[in-house]
């Protein structure tokens, strides 16, 4: 067997054998990046040169991360003493009519008021499926295997689903909430400003609604 026939038999073996083929944008072998590994100064929490893959376990504890394959550099954000995704339970609120969903206690009354208004219209509640949303969980939802490979920034395990980067999303600081039905997605849209809850900060997703903070 030649030389050559041989290395594209091994490159075949590596593709069909890549735990990551799903994706449409595979591990190339001959990549010059192909095989570096990632290596981070932790005592400054500021990380080195990064090559193509990395573990969530490797970096969770960063709070900058580095460029990793397609996948963009980013920062954990802070504002004051709260912290993205790891808030204090002085510094979050129960919703009044959804005992299980917490936000930052601001954004809690005003919502609060905002629904009170919708009910007093419809004889109806929101429907909610997020509100406060933890940093653990966000890195749970994030697919940042498919985002090194393909650039991608998706919610784990679907097509179209977009998801913030891990430190970063307004659900983290309580300042943002999921809900439905559309009749009052589109009542928030049409009235949510009065309460300065606002729709548009990702218009592929209606059910998504952000609060501003003064």
């Amino acid at each position: 067997m030649s030389k050559l026939k041989l290395i594209n038999l091994l490159k075949n073996h590596i593709l069909e054998h890549n735990p990551f083929s799903r994706y449409n944008d595979p591990i190339d072998p001959d990549d010059p990046e192909y095989g570096k590994t990632y290596t981070h100064d932790l005592e400054s929490n500021k990380p080195d040169e990064v090559g193509k893959i990395v573990k969530v376990e490797d970096v969770v504890n960063l709070e900058c991360f580095p460029k990793a394959g397609k996948c963009p550099a980013w920062c954990r954000k802070k504002k004051g003493e709260k912290i993205n995704g790891e808030m204090t339970d002085s510094q979050l609120k129960k919703l009044k009519n959804h005992s299980s969903f917490k936000l930052s206690i601001e954004a809690a009354e005003k919502f609060d008021q905002m629904e009170d208004k919708y009910f007093q219209e419809t004889g109806e509640y929101f429907k909610l499926t997020d509100a406060y949303r933890t940093y653990a969980t966000q890195w749970e939802i994030f697919d940042y295997e498919r985002c090194q490979l393909t650039g991608v920034v998706k919610k784990e395990e679907t097509d179209d689903v977009d998801v913030s980067f891990p430190g970063r999303s307004n659900h983290g600081f309580g300042e943002a909430v999921d809900l439905g039905p559309a009749e009052a997605q589109v009542w928030i849209k049409n009235n949510g400003t009065t309460w300065d809850w606002h729709w548009g900060e990702n218009t592929s997703e209606p059910w998504h609604f952000t609060y501003n903070l003064k």
